[in-house]
């Protein structure tokens, strides 16, 4: 295969991002507003979710989706409570919640013994740098691209640039990319013209049309690809 390089995504690929959401946002929730439970929280995810995705496409911005995520949530809730302010109160949260998969740090250490590993997220720069600290991975880098800093998200081609300008390495072909999500991760990366190895934890259906050089469903079985 000859690769030299691994573009890394972090949320639900290294870090359990499900349980360090769902935490955060209990938490947040509780401490500034009234008892919180599954049916606002899955409101939230929904809202969330759709707006992700357009971060995505490029019609909204980051500064914009942090707040009006939770505005739309309050108003659908019926409560006076400003989104940014409640933002600040998630992400600080959020911030402070690092954790990893099981056998998620020893496979950064593999990689890193064997290969130049560029982190590469979708997320708000802050949150992610702190969390990358706080589980010692970002020491078990060589850099680390976040969507925020580059102004667009993955899939767009210009965060993958961003990715192989900072990794130094020329060629595509030494290049793959590790990740969860079809549409940003795989897809966007194989529209780059890199390998892609997804990991497909939950082991949802594939869809035709996209088509990853390598399917894991369990972390530890990266490390027999590459």
């Amino acid at each position: 295969m000859g690769y030299t390089t691994i573009f890394l995504d972090m949320d639900r690929t290294i870090f359990d991002f499900d349980a360090a959401e769902k935490d955060s946002f209990f938490r947040a929730y509780e401490d500034h507003i009234a008892p919180c439970n599954e049916e606002i929280y899955k409101k939230y995810q929904k809202i969330n979710s759709f707006y992700w995705k357009e971060f995505e496409k490029g019609t909204v911005d980051i500064k914009n989706l942090k707040k009006m995520r939770f505005d739309d949530l309050f108003n659908e809730l019926g409560i006076s409570f400003s989104g940014e302010k409640f933002n600040d109160y998630y992400i600080g949260n959020l911030s402070c919640s690092p954790q990893l998969y099981d056998g998620a740090k020893e496979l950064c250490q593999y990689l890193k013994s064997k290969y130049k590993v560029i982190i590469l997220t979708n997320g708000i720069a802050k949150n992610q740098k702190n969390r990358l600290k706080l589980s010692g991975i970002d020491t078990l880098s060589d850099g680390v691209v976040i969507s925020e800093e580059v102004g667009v998200a993955k899939p767009h081609e210009k965060i993958f640039q961003a990715a192989m300008d900072l990794s130094g390495e020329k060629e595509k072909k030494n290049i793959i990319m590790i990740g969860d999500d079809l549409s940003a991760d795989i897809k966007g990366a194989w529209d780059f013209g890199i390998d892609t190895l997804w990991t497909n934890y939950k082991k949802v259906q594939k869809p035709d049309a996209i088509n990853p050089t390598f399917e894991v469903y369990e972390i530890h079985k990266i490390k027999e690809i590459l």
